[in-house]
């Protein structure tokens, strides 16, 4: 066997023991060390959903953490830290962006993402399109030295990414563009920026994709953006949005917010799990939008160069099929949830309070006026009044809390309906045809084109039963489309699940 080859294996055997025992060191998020004993006390919440634990993974300035790529993540290192080759008594490496597979805790084997030249921007500001040949990154001009975003297209016969010379045209002189987030299905892109009309120092704005080209970006306004700092801000598939903010309620310096998206904007943001944000500066959220399952996101010391510590957010149940964005939200309305109980709760025991200090206070005056019967009867009265009255506050806030509830499942219980169209497929082809008028049997149908494996596929009619689309087909067959068949769409999204056709 090639020798250079048993050393390679022998060199990465050795760091992913490395590896594990640092991780074992780490303690989960939520866990503290006694300095005497060295135990982790836990102070976590036993019964949360998801699991958030330290990645052993150095975040290395210009970056401030990873970003999903492919089935893996995307991390500046040294070439030295990941050429495993190298010989021992070369100490130099180029600082540049590298791909890894993830494992538990820990990246497994690395390779260069950049083939032609080494990339080294920050890898938390990247986003790509749904095939990720095309990137949007953050690097410094070489005209205005601030932050301005680029794009770059993949080739991939040799040449790997090719960046753009000139930054997208909406990035002006004189203000910073940075971390783009681009949408799933590329018609929108978000990112921070100080661009004049900006709340206060760094706003999130939007750019919509208008046949290829890149609107004026507008700002999100005071849903979203305060007089502090608005930062990395990330789509998940749905649109909705996480970013950093030091300007809204928190925890600490930056927390995570999110903002879910309600088909034309962005509703009020929501500070996430306190299991995630700290009293350090949390950043650069990143969630792996290929399954919805796992997430990253930094907690940094809140100094100019405080440490940074990556951490990995998975769920404890392996085989959950919420995502991961359901299960942020809810946990972040529950702790909303949880604060107004707790807030009428102490409202109440100050009414109660109140209630027996005026309640000892007639009774002392009662005394002092006459020690009689009808005294005493008025006194017992009062007494049964103020306990029915306080009775009747806590079946108040009960009801209303149960209501709260009611209506906030209802919700839930309406956003995972499915919706199932049956439409009718005539046509398939490289090239888009666009939309067209059909005649079948002296009626027109508008056509409906969507792109699936590689083809534009031209569809007619929209039904909600297969009897009604097997109908249409059965026309478009004998109208000279022999080929025409029944497709099935769930939520918008073309299904080949057999069930649907039964």
């Amino acid at each position: 066997m090639n020798k250079l080859f048993i050393i390679t294996i022998l060199a990465y055997l050795i760091l992913r023991l490395m590896s594990s025992c640092a991780a074992n060191k780490l303690n989960e998020r939520g866990q503290t060390t006694d300095a005497k004993s060295g135990t982790a006390k836990d102070t976590s919440v036993f019964n949360s959903p998801i699991k958030v634990s330290p990645f052993n993974l150095s975040i290395l300035p210009p970056s401030s953490g990873v970003k999903f790529y492919r089935n893996g993540i995307i991390f500046l290192s040294s070439s030295k830290n990941e050429g495993k080759m190298l010989p021992d008594h070369i100490s130099f490496g180029t600082l540049q962006a590298f791909y890894s597979l993830v494992e538990d805790s820990i990246t497994g084997p690395s390779r260069v993402f950049s083939e032609n030249n080494a990339f080294s921007y920050p890898c938390e500001a990247l986003s790509f399109s749904h095939d990720f040949n095309t990137m949007y990154f953050t690097r410094i001009s070489e005209t205005d030295k601030h932050e301005k975003i680029f794009r770059a297209e993949f080739f991939s016969e040799g040449n790997g990414w090719l960046p753009d010379p000139e930054p997208l045209d909406f990035c002006t002189e004189g203000s910073s563009f940075s971390h783009p987030a681009v949408a799933t299905d590329g018609s929108m892109m978000i990112f921070a920026s100080d661009n004049p009309g900006s709340s206060g120092g760094m706003d999130l704005f939007i750019t919509r994709n208008l046949n290829g080209k890149w609107s004026e970006p507008e700002n999100l306004g005071d849903v979203i953006n305060t007089k502090g700092n608005e930062l990395f801000p990330f789509l998940d598939n749905d649109k909705n949005l996480f970013f950093s903010s030091d300007g809204l309620p928190g925890n600490g310096g930056y927390d995570i917010f999110i903002s879910k998206f309600n088909g034309t904007g962005w509703d009020t943001a929501l500070k996430l799990t306190s299991i995630i944000n700290s009293k350090r500066d949390e950043i650069a959220f990143s969630l792996n939008n290929k399954d919805g399952q796992s997430a990253f996101f930094t907690s940094k010391q809140r100094s100019r160069n405080g440490e940074m510590q990556l951490y990995k957010i998975s769920l404890k149940d392996r085989i959950s099929s919420e995502n991961l964005t359901a299960i942020l939200y809810n946990m972040a309305i529950s702790e909303i949830e949880t604060i107004q109980i707790k807030i009428a709760e102490r409202n109440l025991e100050t009414e109660k309070l109140e209630a027996d200090r005026i309640e000892a206070e007639r009774i002392r005056n009662a005394k002092l006026k006459a020690d009689s019967i009808e005294a005493a009867r008025i006194k017992a009265l009062r007494i049964e009044a103020e306990k029915n009255r306080i009775a009747k506050l806590k079946a108040d806030s009960i009801a209303e809390v149960n209501k709260m509830e009611a209506a906030r499942l209802e919700a839930l219980n309406n956003e995972n309906k499915e919706v199932i169209i049956y439409r009718v497929q005539f046509y398939s082809s490289p090239r888009s045809r666009g939309t067209s008028d059909i005649l079948l049997n002296g009626k027109i149908y508008k056509s409906f084109e969507y792109f699936y494996l590689g083809e534009y596929r031209s569809t007619i009619g929209e039904f909600s039963t297969l009897t009604e689309a097997k109908e249409l087909q059965d026309l478009c067959r004998k109208s000279g489309y022999s080929q025409a068949f029944v497709a099935a769409f769930k939520n918008g999204a073309r299904s080949v699940d057999p069930s649907l056709f039964k």
